[in-house]
């Protein structure tokens, strides 16, 4: 309204309103710390209420004070980082501000809310000489590697112009006690000196000439991100994922070849090399995932998915090879046979369960895949196999008939209690109005002999 004073008592209660907001929470307890459904309410809730606060009222001399107790006092962290990146934005010709946010930095009790206060002054006071000594000083003596952190990406981007910058980055990445900010300032160099060619040579000279492992990864990332049409950067990623003696740096530079140099042919044949003869795992895994993700229409990689299917050595890579084969070749008869022969006769149960696994997941239509499962829930040798069979049943034939007599069957009669366990939980999920699953729910509540199983079963009694 242009005359406010005319609704001025009601746009005092809306205030009032939006100020309690900001420290709305629920009224039953919740885990503050966990991100959840919960949590994520009370975030927007409070966060938007500020936000509205601070558009609404931005002339009202209350606003800067109430910004700055919510800054300091409010229990919630994105009300807080909300404040005080509102209080620099809208409040940045007050000479105070500048004071508070300098404060804030070298005082406040938590990192996140100082490193915002750090990437304030560097947006609304960059032109004021104290920002950027305030910045060096935080980046060489705060003990907070974050706060330090953010201090880096806050110089670099404002005072990138400043040949001092460069310097400090290019010292911070060699000589840094902390590998993080090390990587921090490698990225900052990259990202605000992409065309200066000292940059690249820098990047290129730390890739290849760094004792520490830590550095030799954040260069890869950095040159894959910046400087990918140069030639010299694919012949450091081949060179790096053949001889460099940390795993991760290898599988670093086989996802920055894949990324960037797709359409090579001679990427392929890397990739096909390194699932075959990378002796870590680690490697071979992200060499499976690249070729499964980048090259599934060529014949060769199925054939190598179904050879490393068989890997005994390492169960995430059999696991991933699976997976990979059921969902690229799901429409291939002989990927139903090669899984269920898996899931039947593989002497590693973790092949078998992850064969079950597939097959649940991308044949569910096949009527031979229900009866595969229903049978492999009478499996009398091995109880992972019957409850990987259960939950396949009741998370992908829960409408049957026949997988809730199943259910309740294994619920009350199976010797293992981890298969008992599984069976109520899918009863208690799928088939909770069902008078027989009360039934024998509270049977297990009471009778059980597992403490696991008749906790479950009274939780799901309580809930439904």
């Amino acid at each position: 309204m242009r005359n406010r004073q005319v609704i001025e008592p009601i746009a005092n209660k809306l205030l009032n309103r939006l100020k309690d907001l900001t420290k709305y929470d629920l009224w039953y307890y919740y885990e503050s710390y966990e991100e959840n459904q919960e949590t994520e309410l009370v975030r927007q809730i409070r966060t938007q209420a500020t936000a509205a606060i601070v558009t609404t009222w931005q002339e009202s001399p209350s606003t800067k004070t109430f910004l700055k107790d919510v800054t300091q006092a409010n229990d919630n962290l994105d009300v807080r980082i909300t404040a005080i990146t509102a209080l620099g934005s809208n409040y940045k010709d007050d000479p105070q501000t500048k004071s508070f946010l300098q404060n804030s930095i070298l005082d406040d009790d938590n990192w996140d809310v100082r490193s915002a206060a750090i990437t304030a002054l560097a947006s609304n006071y960059k032109d004021d000489p104290q920002t950027k000594n305030i910045l060096q000083n935080t980046i060489l003596d705060n003990e907070d590697l974050d706060v330090r952190s953010a201090a880096i990406e806050a110089l670099a981007s404002n005072y990138k112009d400043d040949p001092e910058t460069k310097t400090i980055l290019q010292s911070i990445a060699l000589d840094d006690e902390d590998e993080y900010v090390q990587y921090v300032a490698i990225q900052a160099l990259a990202k605000n000196y992409q065309d200066d060619p000292q940059a690249k040579i820098f990047l290129q000279t730390s890739a290849l000439n760094d004792d520490y492992s830590y550095m030799r990864f954040a260069a890869i990332k950095a040159l894959a991100s910046n400087y990918q049409d140069d030639p010299q950067t694919k012949t450091i990623f081949q060179t790096f994922a053949l001889d460099d003696n940390d795993k991760y740096v290898r599988g670093a530079a086989i996802e920055a070849l894949v990324s960037n140099y797709q359409d090579d042919p001679q990427t392929k044949t890397f990739l096909e090399n390194y699932t075959l003869n990378d002796k870590s795992g680690y490697v071979r895994l992200t060499a499976i995932k690249a070729l499964a993700s980048n090259y599934k229409d060529d014949p060769q990689t199925k054939n190598i998915l179904q050879i490393h299917a068989l890997d005994n050595k390492h169960i995430d890579v059999s696991r991933t090879a699976i997976e990979a084969l059921a969902s690229n070749y799901k429409d291939n008869c002989q990927t139903k046979i090669f899984l269920q022969t898996c899931a039947q006769d593989n002497n590693n149960l973790h092949i078998r369960l992850a064969a079950i696994k597939a097959l649940a997941i991308n044949y569910k239509d096949d009527f031979h895949t229900k009866t595969f499962l229903q049978n492999c829930v009478l499996d009398t040798n091995n109880w992972d196999v019957r409850r990987a069979a259960i939950e396949a049943l009741a998370s992908n034939y829960k409408d049957d008939p026949q997988t809730k007599t199943i259910l309740q069957t294994r619920a009350q009669d199976d010797d293992i209690w981890n298969v008992r366990l599984a069976a109520i939980e899918a009863l208690a999920s799928n088939h909770k109005d069902d008078l027989q699953t009360k039934i024998i729910l509270q049977t297990r509540a009471q009778n059980d002999d597992t403490w696991y199983v008749r906790s479950a079963a009274i939780e799901a009694l309580a809930s439904n």
